[in-house]
């Protein structure tokens, strides 16, 4: 009897072991799925685009008249010529001369508009499939990657440590004002190039070059401002910071994401999100920084918000942690704070020093996109019906693009992201210096509210 019960016993454990295999292997099909059809691309996941081209194919509002304007903008982008320099040179914004500021801005809308069209045509590509897209994008990847190996502020000794560098430091607002140019602009390459990364013509020596000039030119302009704690007070530190996650998202790697940049951001939330308590004022859910910059106040304000929300976005699409409920140290959170400033942007007259003010968010501009999106996002009906969508609003910044068209990720969704492995860098060979074949139109981006729209 004892035998039989043994021979039993025997059976069950390998039945068991059976099961527990299948099960595996049914787990690892499911997650695998999964993370296949999760694939982030930066502010972008394989589910949006997907749901985009099929609202589109299915005639649904907004999403057709979006994607019309979109591909109008990247039909007109394939007739394209690049105009990507060796040396990209930058002055203090308002004390240059007028020629200075006049070379400076031609030269800064060489990267802004040249990102403007790849970041286009990459978009038009993850849609449509077409290859012409895929090249032209990377024709003007390749372009800055080959030939680009600085953005210098005129007069400042870039071999200096970074870490003894100050504000009285001779010309530092020179070049204070190219590497926020570079992280604004060239955030617009690295997306691009994260939309296209699996186009299989896009050679892997090509995609090699443009990571070293990400990390060779890129970087070097992004990682000085973090040095300097005053930066991270204010729109620039959110600013340079979704630039390096974008640079993160490029290399592959979600580790440095979990550990560096959601640290980062939360540290950053904590100095600039909080009560205003200055002039006889208490408002809570304020950027105090921002409001001190007076007429523009409101203008850094959705910049700074944009620069915050778009990096939330690319950590949800690329980790699954969500930092659009995250609470800080003074009780406050994006909701509450764009909560907030709905108010001055429904009606700036409200703002409470608006007498000030020279510059206003306004519907299918830089406030338009930001409440477009994030009335998605949260699920606003009044803050998408303020922005009026769809809007096709490409700025230097480059955070928020048709937001109508790519719909954010609800505010609660839960997302299982999968990354790509990095692409080692190799020194890149020499490459002769391109000259500009024409001058690109000026006024298809901002470097500042006061100055060139």
């Amino acid at each position: 009897m004892s035998i039989n019960i043994l021979k039993i016993e025997k059976k069950e454990v390998h039945k068991m072991k059976a099961v527990h295999i299948f099960l595996i292997v049914i787990f690892n099909f499911v997650i695998g799925t999964t993370l296949a059809m999760a694939k982030p691309y930066g502010l972008y996941t394989s589910e949006q685009i997907n749901a985009t081209k099929t609202a589109v194919a299915n005639g649904v509002e907004p999403q057709t008249t979006a994607y019309n304007k979109l591909m109008n903008l990247a039909n007109a982008a394939l007739g394209k010529t690049h105009h990507a320099v060796a040396s990209l040179k930058s002055y203090q914004y308002y004390t240059a001369t007028s020629a200075q500021l006049a070379q400076m801005n031609l030269e800064q809308s060489y990267l802004a508009n040249d990102s403007n069209y790849a970041y286009k045509l990459a978009l038009a590509y993850k849609l449509t499939g077409e290859a012409r897209y895929a090249d032209k994008a990377a024709y003007f990847i390749n372009a800055w990657a080959s030939t680009n190996k600085e953005y210098i502020g005129v007069g400042f000794d870039r071999t200096q440590d970074p870490a003894t560098v100050t504000w009285q430091t001779p010309n530092y607002f020179n070049q204070t004002n190219a590497d926020l140019n570079m992280a604004s602009s060239g955030l617009g390459l690295i997306q691009a190039a994260i939309l296209i990364k699996d186009y299989t013509e896009w050679s892997n020596a090509d995609k090699t070059v443009f990571s070293n000039w990400c990390t060779n030119v890129f970087r070097k302009n992004t990682d000085m401002l973090l040095q300097s704690a005053d930066w991270i007070k204010q729109d620039v530190g959110a600013t340079v910071r979704l630039a390096i996650i974008m640079h993160h998202v490029w290399q592959g790697d979600t580790s440095v994401i979990v550990n560096e940049d959601i640290p980062f951001v939360k540290n950053m939330l904590n100095i600039q999100l909080r009560t205003l308590n200055t002039g006889g004022y208490n408002i809570p859910d304020m950027l105090p920084f921002e409001v001190a910059k007076g007429g523009t106040a409101m203008w850094y304000s959705a910049w700074t918000f944009a620069s915050f929300t778009a990096s939330m976005e690319i950590i949800q699409n690329h980790t699954g942690i969500n930092l659009f409920r995250w609470n800080n140290s003074n009780g406050s959170n994006i909701e509450k704070a764009l909560s907030r400033y709905f108010i001055y942007a429904e009606n700036p007259a409200s703002w409470p020093w608006s007498g000030n003010m020279t510059s206003v968010p306004r519907p299918g501009s830089w406030g338009g996109t930001l409440y477009e999106a994030m009335g998605i996002k949260f699920n606003k009906p009044e803050w998408k019906a303020w922005a009026g969508g769809p809007s096709t609003w490409f700025t230097t910044q480059l955070s928020w693009q048709v937001p109508s068209l790519f719909q954010p990720n609800s505010i609660d969704a839960v997302l299982s992201p999968s990354m790509e492995s990095p692409i080692p860098p190799v020194a890149p060979e020499a490459a002769p210096e391109a000259a500009p074949e024409a001058a690109p139109e000026i006024g298809a981006f901002i470097i500042d509210p006061e100055g060139l729209h």
